[in-house]
């Protein structure tokens, strides 16, 4: 469709809009559709309006035309229409049902986008019930205050409820590159190829940058605000680059800081024509968080990318020598693990582990919890946890397989509870293993194990107490020194 039909179409729900509202239009050729969108954004967003497709009905297309600045904050959503874009729950249509309910809203309701898709990192929409596909979407129902969910991508930051439901920061940040540009934006995807000395961030450290916004971090200060400068500009003319930053001050390719360290930065920019490209970042988003570990490759001439690809943890591939925990940058591929393998393990339900759970999500740990309680190993205590365990602990190995990525984190409600799951983890070849409480329960429990048979050398690898010394005291310091030992773990700072 082009620029100008696309433009009449809107017309008439762009009249007297507040802050969004849904409409449709015809759409012969999908391709067509995305280019006039393109376009018409170019000119609406000057204006404070976007336009987002949402969902092909038929032979007509489900479009959704908004004022970004309106949904900056929550009591600024709109009142036209629910829509709910991304992050969806378990049970989407009982959480639908829960908000309508809490709003009181009696209009009649339907989900529009396909929902399982929508599990792996797409979108789907709530508006009134629509059976004609020419039927105007928001008129005769009352949905008053359900309001308009749209999550980071207009908003800036993670939103609460992505941490809620577990969403690492690298999938959001892919996850934020594929809506852009299915919406028909480009990206500059900002990688730091190298760094050396005293620098803010590593090597591995990325920032996407689209029209009016950016979305990750490279370590801010001057060096982030020169590269989304340069990424805007880049916007505009489609083009890759490549620069060295110097954190000197006094000389040309310094940008006056004193850290005393450099960089490189490698700025891709990704076209939303390029159904490759959307189609590796949507498998980045549907396979990280899952457990496995997850890396981003691409091929690079200088500063063109010649070719790029996602390989996960267990596929054969020729590229395995660059698949390590860390970032590598050699012969000119840069390989950067998206999603590490492994779970944590919390085994006890209590304060600490909840505020752990919590901590864990926005540094890319995934957690799960074990606990002999039901009520301390539900949803609702640990949202953002992928597995929710209730069971004795003496059945531990019957509900749990172990392998060598995993973290176990034992804070049960007592001695005894310790001691069973430490009887039947002590010799597994996990990465980490860390046991909280006082130096006399330890004491009482290390007794135990000696005279079932374990060694003085099988206990020395346990973490007891458990977390770095920074003098913490309630459930959620403890959780921030445990975190900061798993990081350190993890980083290959700490055995």
């Amino acid at each position: 469709m082009c620029e100008d039909l696309l433009a009449e179409q809107c017309a008439p729900t762009m009249a007297g809009l507040k802050t969004g509202s849904l409409f449709t239009c015809p759409k012969e050729d999908r391709a067509e559709l995305l280019a006039g969108i393109r376009a018409l954004n170019a000119r609406l967003v000057p204006k404070g309006l976007r336009i987002l497709p949402v969902k092909t009905v038929g032979d007509r297309e489900l479009l959704y035309l908004y004022r970004p600045a309106r949904l900056r904050r929550e009591s600024d959503f709109p009142h036209e229409v629910g829509l709910f874009l991304g992050y969806p729950p378990r049970d989407v249509e009982g959480f639908i049902r829960e908000k309508a309910r809490r709003a009181k809203c009696t209009g009649a309701w339907k989900v529009y986008g396909d929902e399982e898709a929508a599990r792996k990192g797409g979108f789907f929409a709530l508006g009134p019930a629509w059976d004609e596909p020419g039927e105007s979407l928001d008129s005769g129902c009352n949905f008053p205050r359900l309001g308009v969910y749209l999550k980071k991508y207009q908003t800036g930051r993670i939103p609460e409820a992505a941490r809620r439901l577990g969403r690492g920061f690298m999938r959001e940040l892919f996850r934020t590159m594929v809506y852009h540009l299915e919406a028909g934006e480009p990206v500059i995807l900002v990688s730091l190829l190298s760094s050396s000395g005293s620098t803010p961030r590593g090597a591995g450290a990325m920032m996407a940058c689209f029209p009016g916004g950016s979305t990750g971090t490279i370590g801010g200060g001057n060096v982030e605000f020169t590269a989304q400068k340069l990424a805007q500009e880049l916007l505009q003319s489609r083009e890759n680059a490549l620069r060295s930053y110097r954190f000197t001050p006094g000389d040309a390719a310094s940008l006056g800081m004193v850290c005393g360290g450099d960089v490189t930065v490698h700025f891709q920019c990704l076209a939303p024509e390029d159904a490759a490209v959307i189609a590796a970042l949507r498998r980045l988003v549907e396979l990280s968080g899952g457990g496995k570990g997850l890396w981003l490759l691409r091929c690079l001439r200088e500063a063109e990318v010649t070719e790029m690809r996602v390989i996960a943890q267990g596929e054969a591939s020729e590229l395995a020598a660059y698949l390590k925990d860390g970032t590598v940058f050699r012969d000119g591929i840069l390989s950067i693990p998206v999603s590490r393998p492994g779970t944590v393990w919390l085994f006890g339900g209590g304060h600490v582990s909840q505020a752990l759970a919590a901590v864990l999500t926005p540094l890319d740990f995934r957690a799960a919890v074990y606990d002999d309680r039901p009520e301390f190993a539900s949803e609702e205590r640990f949202p953002t946890a992928v597995r929710r365990i209730s069971a004795p602990f003496e059945a531990l190995r019957q509900h749990v397989s172990l392998g060598a990525d995993d973290y176990l984190v034992i804070m049960t409600r007592g001695h005894q509870a310790d001691f069973e799951v430490l009887r039947q983890t002590l010799r597994a070849p996990v990465r980490y293993l860390g046991c909280i409480g006082s130096r006399r329960k330890l004491a009482l429990c290390k007794d135990r194990l000696l005279a079932e048979g374990f060694t003085e050398g099988e206990y020395a690898r346990l973490h007891a107490p458990i977390g770095l010394a920074i003098g913490a005291e309630t459930p959620e310091e403890i959780a921030v020194a445990i975190a900061a030992e798993l990081i350190a773990v993890r980083a290959g700072k700490m055995e």
